[in-house]
């Protein structure tokens, strides 16, 4: 029986992710293939080489800003193992292994070069490639597609490629009235519309009020501030994932953006400290191993003053939660304010009836 001949080739790279799906890029005889699949429905897109105009890639720090918040948390765990090496030696063993898993994927993370974002262009539109996020694959990628990309329009001479230049120079030159929104909307991420702004106000607001609950649990330890203190880390949880999907959408100031993204880190080191406490909680007291209720009910009536590892976290939840949660804030009513500005400059400009005419 004759082999059936493959139509599509994977190409390198492969994107999965919680909120966004999986992604990936698959090479046809005249057309690239995006498939994105969200769990329950997927989505494709060609992109046939003829078409294709570029494919462009842009470095990001992503990779750094990773390593730098799995190094914070390192070295929470090496700490934590240093500290309870003598009075809790299972629980510095736990901390240990963490801490040796935290190497590796650290490790891991270099090894898989800088990350980068890629957009393909054609005459019509810009896409996102979200399978092709590190530098090494967007060179293997070029390495493969653009023979074939070549080969389906040809290749122009060095006097051809001058003479249009020059006649799209001059066409553009010659061009009256703006460019069309549109087109400025597909090609510069900065013409997108401003974030409204509430989601991340919100949050920063949760972010302080929460701050406060872990003071007072410092200086009179209460359980209906610990139970109020959870509820308030779930509201955060769900506004940080709010505010980073309307930010991913819209134009948001550089800052108010990178204290969003600490927000995510600060919440994924207080995840940590609160699986270590959960640990030593089920170490200590075993025969609680089978009651969840009664375990969760143990753990948020550990006063800090009584364990270390509990005073540190409430210590750390504390100065994060002011610290972002002030920044934040007070980012998000300068962004507030610049929305006004520009919403009020736009309704003052001239009626289409003012316009002059070119």
């Amino acid at each position: 029986m004759a082999e059936k001949q493959k139509i599509y080739q994977k190409l390198p790279g492969k994107t999965r992710n919680f909120f966004t799906g999986f992604h990936r890029v698959w090479q046809g005889r005249d057309h690239l293939l995006a498939v994105d699949n969200r769990g329950f429905s997927e989505d494709y897109k060609r992109f046939y080489y003829k078409d294709i105009q570029a494919l462009v890639m842009r470095k990001t720090a992503w990779g750094k800003i990773v390593n730098a918040i799995f190094g914070l948390v390192l070295s929470g765990f090496f700490f934590g193992a240093y500290k309870f090496a003598e009075s809790t030696p299972e629980a510095a063993w736990v901390m240990g292994g963490i801490a040796v898993l935290i190497v590796l994927l650290i490790a891991y993370n270099c090894w898989r070069g800088p990350t980068c974002t890629c957009h393909i262009k054609t005459a019509i539109q810009t896409e996102k490639l979200p399978s092709i996020n590190r530098i090494k694959v967007f060179h293997k990628v070029m390495a493969r597609v653009q023979p074939l990309i070549r080969d389906a329009q040809g290749t122009l001479d060095p006097q051809t490629m001058q003479s249009r230049i020059a006649a799209t120079e001059r066409f553009t030159m010659g061009r009256r009235g703006p460019v069309p929104a549109a087109s400025a909307h597909a090609d510069n991420p900065e013409d997108l519309p401003p974030v409204a702004g509430w989601a991340h106000l919100a949050l920063f607001l949760t972010l302080i009020v929460s701050g406060a609950l872990v003071v007072l649990s410092i200086l009179d330890h209460r359980l209906i501030l610990s139970v109020l203190g959870s509820f308030a880390y779930v509201a955060i949880t769900f506004l940080l994932i709010t505010a980073l999907v309307k930010q991913s959408r819209g134009m948001i100031d550089k800052a108010l953006k990178a204290v969003t993204w600490s927000t995510l880190g600060y919440l994924m080191v207080l995840f940590m400290f609160g699986y270590v406490i959960n640990v030593m909680v089920a170490i200590k007291n075993p025969e609680l191993a089978n009651n969840h209720m009664a375990m969760v009910r143990k753990t948020l009536t550990i006063a800090p003053q009584e364990n270390k590892v509990v005073y540190a976290a409430n210590l750390f939840a504390a100065v994060c939660s002011f610290g972002l949660g002030i920044s934040g804030m007070l980012l998000t009513l300068g962004h507030l304010r610049t929305r006004r500005a520009c919403a009020a400059v736009t309704a003052g400009g001239l009626k289409p009836d003012e316009r002059p005419i070119p």
